[in-house]
Formats: structure tokens, sequence, C-alpha cells
């Protein structure tokens, strides 16, 4: 047998709804069928350039290629949404973000993100396993209520059961809304929210040159900052700033990871004890 040519017997039938065998097989034909199996299933608009160049391309029949759908179909391309909020807290989106290979210095490997739509100003809850995340968002839901005086009206999140809690949100009237199976754009807010947090927290751990341990202290100091930072979205505000309507300051911020003094405790401390101890800077 030749190299390259293969039994008939041993062919798959990929042709046999597309185009006859014979067709296919005989390089004496010149229909645009046998041309688009030969330059390798071409896209029309390169089809079209091909034949400005090479006349004897035949661009003459227009069947449609099956093939070209199996291979190269995808999903449309995803709208942006048009809506938002008026109030902070009208809705929040929520996700979970692990697990990490590297547990934190505390063993947890996974964080609860909730993010306001009105202010984007951004929580994280760090969990040891995804069972946690009822309690939190419980937690989160009177505490919202408490400091604020605010009802969470909508809780965005994915289509995982991990969020199905639908007891809780009935007891506080708060409606649900999980974005559809595969469609991670439309719970796009979490989402970039993760990878702006991780972007962040991973240069400060290579600044501070930590243990990879201690991401869980990168990941706050992380939230902290972008909280107090000006965002595009919220015209150059902070979500500190929507969230608290209070202006943002700087005064207090230190270098993760910096080098500080902490005062020693007084207590079985004599005079002549240091008064202060060594130690690495970081938020919390």
């Amino acid at each position: 047998m030749l190299k390259g040519l293969y039994y008939l017997d041993n062919c798959p039938s990929i042709f046999e709804d597309y185009l006859p065998l014979n067709i296919a097989l005989n390089c004496s034909k010149t229909s645009v069928n046998v041309w688009h199996l030969r330059l390798g299933h071409p896209c029309d608009n390169v089809m079209k350039q091909i034949c400005k160049v090479f006349p004897y391309v035949n661009d003459s029949c227009k069947n449609i290629c099956d093939i070209c759908h199996y291979s190269k179909q995808h999903k449309l391309p995803f709208q942006h949404s048009t809506t938002s909020s008026l109030n902070c807290f009208d809705m929040i989106h929520t996700d979970i973000w692990g697990p990490i290979f590297v547990p934190s210095i505390h063993g947890h490997i996974y964080f609860l993100t909730v993010v306001d739509d009105y202010s984007r100003h951004t929580w994280i809850f760090h969990m040891h396993s995804k069972s946690e995340t009822r309690k939190l968002l419980l937690n989160f839901v009177i505490y919202i209520k408490n400091q604020f005086e605010k009802n969470i009206k909508i809780i965005r999140s994915d289509n995982g059961p991990k969020f199905d809690y639908t007891d809780l949100y009935n007891s506080y009237g708060i409606k649900h809304k999980k974005s559809c199976v595969g469609t991670l754009e439309q719970n796009s807010v979490v989402e970039r929210k993760h990878q702006h947090i991780l972007n962040v927290a991973r240069s400060l751990l290579f600044q501070s040159k930590l243990p990879k341990c201690y991401w869980y202290y990168a990941v706050n100091h992380a939230v902290h900052l972008i909280n107090k930072i000006p965002s595009a979205v919220l015209k150059n505000k902070s979500p500190y700033e929507i969230l608290n309507k209070n202006p943002r300051t700087y005064l207090s911020l230190k270098a993760f990871g910096c080098l500080c003094f902490a005062s020693t405790s007084d207590v079985n401390k004599n005079r002549l004890d240091p008064r202060a101890s060594k130690m690495r800077f970081y938020w919390f």
C-alpha cells in the first residue's frame, strides 16, 4: 500500500452525508466542494481570495459544508448587559474561587467573593470547604442590614448547586438569579473581579518574597487596595467612596510585606526588655 493511501474498507464514513465518496476522492472533479476539501475547509472569504489568485479553483458551487459546522461552530458573541443597579445592594454578585493547590497558613483553599453591583465594592470570605457558603451568605445578609440599613434584593450567581439556598432567600425576600449553564459571561462582574484580585495578590507576593502559603493575606490586602483605587467603570471614583459616601484616603497605606516594628506586650516584661519586635506588615 502506498504511503498516505488507505483501503476504502478502513476509511471512516465522514463523507456519506456530505458528499458522494467517489466525487470527494476524484481529483479530476472541479466543484467547489472538492477544492474546499483539498484546502482544509477554509471559510468563504478565504476561498474568494484564493479564486482571485488561482482562476482554476472553481467557486461556483455554494453547498453548505456540514463538516465546517461540526468542527468550527462556536457561541455567538455575548452582548454586554446595559442594565445597572440604581442603589447599593440592589444586586450583589457572588462566586467561589478555588480550590488552590497551596492551602493558606490557616488551611483555607477557597474564598467566597461578594461584589456589589452599584458600587463594585468587594468582600471576600475565606473557606476551608464549600459547605461554609450558606452560613457566610446568611451572615453577610444580616451584616448589610445592620451596618448599612439596606436589604439585599437580588443575588446573582453561577448555575452551580453551591448557591441553591431557596429557604434562605425566601426568608429574606431575596430574588436569586442564576447564569445559564456554560455561560460565565452572565456572571462576568465577579469573574473579572477574581482576575483582578489574583493579579494584585500575585504582585504583592512577588514584591514581598513571601511563601505562597501567605496568599491569604495577599488576597485580603489586594481587596483592600482595589476597594480604594479609582475605577473607570465608576467614572474614576473608588468603590469605597461610593459605598461609604466619603472621600478615600491613602494616608494609612503601607507597602505589603515591608519592615515594621510592633510593640511588645507589657505582660512579663521588665524595664530592660525590648519594647518592639521586628516584623513584616500585611493588612488583614
